[in-house]
């Protein structure tokens, strides 16, 4: 076996530019820097994608991809290549200067926090890294006669990463197999004088003849990716501060668990806090001077008084705990003037634990359980606003109402928003009500059974036959029967999807189901109701819920398994009493099934545009 060094020089790969198509591969996680606090002046949203490895920046005041190109500004953004083997979880974007990005995942196949450099100046065309790629390495079989010549023809920057490659003979394929240790085993085979680009376009090679058995190429490509070992599974990854990263760690193997400090301007783990045994830390959010912690594996939460000035400070760092109503699956906090709440994603529910009267608040007393409303499908993530929007209904005394919010997306696909001080989900105006079917106020059907009878349902000087709950979700859409019971003399309240209530509805005598939800008169007649006789109506939610949008092509599409959403403001709120102009509050959505990214107009519920 030989083996020859074909070049001795690191060479720099060729600035060629990504053709334009689809900019996303399952997104999957999202941030968003702020205006002024980036390069570019203005909100900057950034993707991660699960399948292709790669972050992608987006120009959110603009409504398209950022362009990193001035010269080119068509061109797709080149972003953060880490590679179509990794299994990126969640993203940080750094500004470590004012000119310069630096990009921050965590990666659960290799379990590993990376980071690399996006924009390292600014002159005035953003300067991106270029990918460069090392001398090649010929190892010849055993048996091998040939003397093959393999040519770098380029690398392309926002796909190339750091990675060793492997371009070896197969006999059975009659061609080269070309396998990247992080973009994986390639489909597309190398042949020979044919130019070969990747499957993700992160090298194109050529070669000038066939080769025998055992012949191997290696070399190695970088874009200044580094890895950091954690010695577990990332879950989740947290700001601090303007230096420190806060890492969930889950070391399966050992049943350990531990919060991870990272010191991005010394590129240095600082040191760790054990959390207790049986413990699997999750996602956190940080609340004035405390860290929220959620255990996934004993359903409660952890407060810490978080230290993170020596290692020492940090393994001591005192907590407390708090038991939830069930399991966690996101957490986000809102503080405003009149309230500070913990909001826990559980189940299909959002519950929120009022800090102030530490306790979980009861957001529908006239039920005995204290958690959320009933979303109707298992919470995927959850994020609260920046600032008071105005909701589509009004208060008790008819007032706009205004609040700060809560975005949740669905595992079924579509998104909701609740009101910060309530829990309550946002609903289009007027809430909750009958089905609208030919009246103003909807109706209510009756049907006689038996002998003649004319029971009726009270309608107020507006008409209303039905008041509904004024806390969106509550009321759900279904179809109701009140039927009249000749044993009991009173009558039978069904949902088809609430069930049968244990509260029975009596003559003359208001009526609210169980849960609060509705509530009616029936009012007697001249003729006595007799058994089976019913009355029936439908009600609806009117909740606020986005699950279709409408494509590039016009098309109307359901949106699938959206990732947790990100809340941003399209500008900066000066506050000094010379701009009277207020920040439009959004929402940023990834769609993992669909590969699309929606930015969402929290106050008008409008889909402003879609990326795909």
């Amino acid at each position: 076996m030989s083996t020859f060094l074909l070049t001795t020089l690191l060479l720099q790969g060729c600035s060629q530019n990504l053709p334009y198509n689809s900019m996303f591969d399952a997104p999957s996680a999202s941030t968003v820097l702020p205006a002024g606090n980036n390069p570019f002046e203005q909100p900057l949203g950034f993707i991660a994608n699960r399948r292709s490895g790669v972050v992608v920046p987006l120009d959110l005041q603009h409504n398209t991809p950022l362009s990193d190109q001035i010269a080119a500004p068509f061109l797709r953004p080149r972003g953060v290549a880490f590679g179509r083997n990794r299994e990126i979880a969640d993203i940080h974007v750094d500004t470590p200067a004012d000119d310069r990005l630096t990009v921050f995942a965590i990666d659960q196949r290799t379990e590993t926090l990376l980071y690399a450099p996006y924009i390292i100046g600014m002159s005035p065309e953003p300067q991106i890294v270029t990918p460069t790629y090392s001398d090649l390495l010929f190892t010849a079989g055993d048996t091998s006669t040939s003397n093959p010549t393999l040519t770098i023809e380029g690398l392309m920057p926002g796909a190339t990463t750091t990675e060793m490659w492997t371009v070896t003979w197969s006999d059975g394929d009659q061609g080269w197999l070309v396998t990247g240790s992080q973009s994986g085993r390639q489909e597309n085979i190398l042949l020979a004088n044919e130019v070969y680009v990747s499957d993700g376009e992160e090298i194109e090679l050529s070669i000038d003849i066939d080769g025998s058995t055992g012949d191997t190429f290696t070399f190695t490509t970088d874009n200044h990716v580094i890895a950091v070992e954690l010695g577990g599974m990332p879950v989740a990854l947290e700001v601090w501060d303007e230096a420190h990263l806060l890492i969930t760690v889950w070391d399966k193997e050992n049943n350990q668990s531990w919060l991870t400090v990272y010191n991005k301007r010394q590129q240095v783990e600082v040191g760790r806090w054990l959390a207790p045994s049986d413990s699997q830390l999750g996602f956190m959010t940080r609340l004035n001077d405390q860290l929220w912690i959620a255990d996934q594996h004993n359903d409660r939460l952890f407060t810490l008084s978080l230290s993170v000035d020596t290692a020492d400070s940090l393994a001591n760092t005192e907590y407390s705990e708090i038991p939830t109503l069930g399991p966690i699956t996101d957490i986000a906090t809102l503080d405003t003037d009149t309230y500070t709440h913990l909001y826990v994603a559980s189940e299909q529910r959002v519950d929120i634990w009022d800090v102030n009267k530490e306790q979980w608040k009861h957001i529908n007393p006239l039920q005995a359980f204290r958690g959320g409303v009933d979303v109707n499908s298992p919470v995927v993530g959850i994020s609260s606003s920046q600032r008071e929007i105005d909701l589509q209904t009004t208060s008790a005394w008819l007032a706009p109402k205004q609040d700060h919010v809560v975005v949740a997306t669905l595992f079924n696909g579509s998104t909701v928003m609740l009101e910060g001080e309530t829990g309550c989900i946002a609903t289009v105006p007027g809430g909750s009500s009958l089905s609208l079917d030919g009246t103003a106020y909807g109706e209510i059907q009756f049907t006689d059974t038996g002998p003649t009878s004319n029971p009726t349902i009270f309608a107020a000087d507006d008409g209303s036959m039905l008041s509904t709950s004024n806390c969106g979700g509550v009321l759900l859409d279904e179809d109701w029967t009140v039927t009249f019971d000749g044993r009991t003399g009173d009558w039978l309240v069904d949902g088809s999807r609430s069930g049968e209530q244990d509260n029975r509805a009596k003559l003359d005598s208001r009526y609210i189901s169980d849960n609060g939800a509705f509530s009616f008169l029936i009012v007697s007649g001249g003729l006595p109701a007799t058994d089976g006789d019913t009355f029936s109506f439908s009600t609806l939610s009117n909740i606020l819920e986005l699950s279709l949008v409408t494509n590039s092509a016009g098309r109307t599409e359901a949106l699938e398994v959206p990732a947790s959403p990100t809340t941003f403001v399209d500008f900066a709120d000066s506050d000094n009493g010379w701009d009277e102009a207020t920040p439009n509050q959004y929402a940023l959505i990834p769609i993992t099934n669909t590969n699309v990214v929606l930015r969402l107009n929290l106050e008008t519920w409008i889909v402003e545009h879609v990326w795909n």
